[in-house]
């Protein structure tokens, strides 16, 4: 029967089909809820009712907890689904009505236009938080499985296939240009179809080519996979990421960014060993199947239930302010044609290329060069694993000091000590030193990555950040790639990593100028429509 009238409150007369907490236990028997005959039960049991019943029932966890908070929209919704209240169905789900208000009582969990999280921590805890845990989490899962984990495969692969580890690793620059090229297309679908969508195609991308890498047999099956493996990690990681989080925060920014992008790092550090151990007892075909499906797992349900685009997509404000009418707020910012014609972007840019060169760069080649001084392979794996385990605490330290000091300046201190940290570097045949280059290299490491979002928005606002970033994140993406091939050339010639490394302490620096360099959006406005650069009615 269809529900008419108003839709009542939730404590008052609620229309035919919902039950109020006073309705419902005014109508329940006071000997409680009988169960059926064990022969009328088996009457009732049959395929047709079987089906009806499990989808009544969660049919009616979804619209009763909906309707807590979504009234009206339930309402229509519980319309369209007449055909399952019937007297019958309402007296065997007596008990399962109780048995939901209770919970709900009890304040135990609901389910939120879409976002899964516990209701006691409704009022104590802004949205956002659950959106940097879940962006943390697919961070750790895409970032950590696929990219700080290639090289446990590299030998597995290519002795069990008969390749050149150097032919095998092509597929991680394969999938690097991918990622390169990618990026601005990205950024464009984040604004025209929002991140969840975006982030979704990208984690099936990446979960479904690590799955078909197990049945790779020729080495452009790895090149081919990797290149869409590469194109999905654009899609899910580092852009949409920075936008989500620029949107849901401006005053813990920092903070927030920083703790989401813990999970490229803690995740290299959990899951070396991890595939070490999967790798020696199924082999890397089952790895790679296991691996996949483990994407897919721990990335697709955040993304389906609890990422969203901006805060007034659940009508609230960044920080946590509830509003009723947030979901008409323009973004301001520059658009992608205006923010190319500063000079704040080029310089952001610089800075990508640059530090991502350059940390790249001693990714690749910090571990040769501890062995070529003297340290057990063992050793120097186990001292640059440390290091990116300082890294993850100093994403979050980062972005606290960013937000009581600003970004830039926490950029250019973690600059210089990370250009101290490569000079300690030079110096690394006694073991306390290079104790002592973990600390120093690797803490600070943390920082660009969490700040360079930041300086962005910053820049140029939140209008176009997707498309800004994303194009911005092309230079990134070549410095990663070029940087290792410059330092292992100046190696081939000289024979030795210390002009490379001196090479890396100069990009140092000059990234961090750069980044000092990129003006404000409300210092590039001023002097633009001065210059008559900028309209202001272009300024939104």
């Amino acid at each position: 029967m269809p529900v008419s009238g108003n839709t009542g409150t939730v404590f008052g007369e609620s229309p035919r089909g919902w039950r109020s907490p006073q309705t419902l236990f005014a109508h329940m028997p006071d000997e409680g809820y009988v169960r059926p005959s064990p022969a009328k039960k088996k009457q009732e049991t049959t395929a047709i009712s079987l089906v009806v019943d499990i989808a009544s029932l969660i049919i009616k966890f979804h619209v009763y907890l909906h309707y807590i908070f979504y009234q009206e929209e339930c309402q229509r919704f519980c319309n369209s689904l007449s055909v399952f209240s019937t007297r019958r169905l309402e007296r065997r789900y007596f008990a399962i009505d109780a048995l939901l208000w209770r919970l709900y009582d009890n304040r135990t969990c609901f389910l939120f236009k879409g976002g899964i999280f516990p209701v006691k921590y409704m009022n104590k805890v802004f949205y956002g938080w659950f959106v940097v845990a879940a962006c943390f989490v697919i961070l750790f899962s895409l970032h950590g499985v696929i990219i700080n984990t290639f090289g446990v495969f590299v030998k597995p692969v290519s002795e069990g296939m008969g390749w050149g580890r150097g032919e095998f690793s092509m597929a991680l620059a394969a999938g690097a240009l991918a990622m390169a090229f990618g990026a601005p297309f990205v950024g464009r679908m984040i604004d025209r179809f929002g991140a969840p969508k975006t982030m979704l195609s990208g984690c099936l991308c990446c979960g479904l080519g690590m799955v078909v890498l197990c049945w790779a047999t020729m080495i452009w099956h790895f090149y081919l996979l990797f290149i869409l493996i590469g194109l999905g990690l654009s899609a899910a990681t580092t852009i949409p990421v920075s936008l989500v989080i620029a949107n849901w925060f401006n005053q813990k920014r920092g903070i927030a960014m920083g703790t989401a992008f813990m999970g490229t790092s803690a995740g290299g550090m959990i899951m070396n060993p991890i595939n070490a151990l999967l790798l020696q007892k199924f082999g890397w075909r089952d790895s790679y199947l296991i691996l996949g499906i483990v994407v897919m797992l721990s990335s697709i349900p955040l993304v389906l239930f609890i990422i969203r685009t901006r805060p007034s997509e659940m009508n609230l404000l960044p920080d946590g302010k509830p509003s009723h009418a947030a979901s008409d707020q323009p973004l301001t910012g520059h658009t992608l044609k205006q923010a190319i014609g500063t000079a704040s972007f080029w310089f952001i840019a610089a800075n990508m290329l640059l530090t991502t060169g350059m940390a790249n760069s001693i990714g690749v080649h910090c571990i040769p060069f501890l062995t070529d001084v003297g340290h057990s392979p063992l050793f120097a794996a186990t001292a640059y694993g440390l290091s990116m385990g300082f890294m993850t605490l100093g994403k979050v330290a980062s972005g606290f000091c960013a937000d009581r000091w600003g970004a830039r300046q926490t950029f250019t201190f973690s600059a210089v000590m990370t250009a101290i940290g490569i000079g300690i570097l030079l110096f690394a045949s006694p073991v306390w030193v290079v104790l002592l280059f973990v600390f120093v290299f690797g803490f600070p490491q943390g920082a660009p990555l969490t700040l360079t979002p930041l300086v962005t928005a910053d820049c140029h606002g939140l209008r176009s950040f997707g498309s800004i970033f994303g194009l911005a994140t092309l230079f990134s993406i070549l410095g990663a790639a070029i940087g290792p091939v410059i330092v292992g050339y100046m190696y081939d010639s000289s024979g030795s990593y210390t002009g490379g490394f001196i090479l890396l302490i100069a990009m140092t620096l000059l990234g961090a100028y750069c980044i000092h360099m990129a003006k404000a959006k409300e210092q590039f406005e001023v002097g633009a429509i001065a210059s008559g650069r900028l309209d202001k009615a272009d300024v939104a």
